[in-house]
């Protein structure tokens, strides 16, 4: 798991876990090597931006400084690398181009599932070369943004076709909203999710105009 920001002392985000075991497991382990590190947690609540996306409990966090981030990460795959797969395990099974994709996306899976990934893609002699290339399109998949959660477009579409602020802030925030990836700072949304939720802005916008212009008629008709 990499970080490209340019600040050594910035807390960067080691491990992400439901499991309390888990948590404590590695703080453990990070204490015994001497690693800083301090525990965190996401904040609950409820935001509009994240409708249409599976909820679940709370993720409790790990942070380190940047500057150890590599040797807390190298350190926490090789406690999992003696650890044997158990029966039915998805990598008993994995094909080569899995195992690439695996590889290619670190921060994506978790430590346990990257030291075997490694411990297979040795095995099997993967090359350097393929890995590389396989991250190549992953970073490009990144970079260009996920689709946005249809109920999410859904709900902004119907907020906005009646005249509601929601839907227009809906639109806005599909639009132009970003996130931090380990690669740099790119669109949340795709191309066409943040079209459609420019497309739902204007038409919120639009419609909540017509709207008060109809309650200004009808004060004049109707005083």
């Amino acid at each position: 798991m990499e970080d490209t920001s340019q600040d050594p002392q910035e807390a960067c985000e080691l491990l992400r876990t439901t499991s309390p075991e888990e948590l404590k497991a590695a703080s453990e382990l990070l204490k015994k090597a001497g690693i800083p590190h301090r525990l965190a947690g996401t904040k609950a609540g409820f935001d509009i931006m994240e409708v249409g996306r599976a909820g679940g409990p709370s993720d409790k966090l790990i942070l380190v400084p940047r500057e150890v981030l590599s040797r807390a990460s190298a350190l926490m795959e090789d406690s999992y690398a003696e650890t044997p797969l158990p029966d039915g395990h998805f990598l008993h099974d994995a094909s080569d181009d899995e195992i690439l994709e695996i590889l290619a996306a670190p921060e994506e899976w978790s430590f346990f599932d990257l030291a075997h990934a490694r411990r297979i893609a040795r095995e099997r002699k993967l090359s350097v070369g393929a890995i590389e290339q396989k991250k190549a399109v992953h970073v490009d998949e990144v970079r260009e943004g996920k689709p946005a959660p249809k109920m999410l477009l859904r709900l902004g579409w119907i907020l906005a076709l009646v005249g509601s602020g929601i839907g227009i802030i809906l639109g806005i925030g599909i639009a132009v909203s970003k996130e931090k990836t380990p690669y740099g700072v790119f669109y949340k949304y795709d191309s066409a999710s943040r079209k459609s939720g420019a497309n739902m802005a204007q038409a919120g916008a639009t419609m909540s105009l017509l709207v008060l212009l109809l309650l200004v008629i009808l004060s004049r008709l109707f005083p």
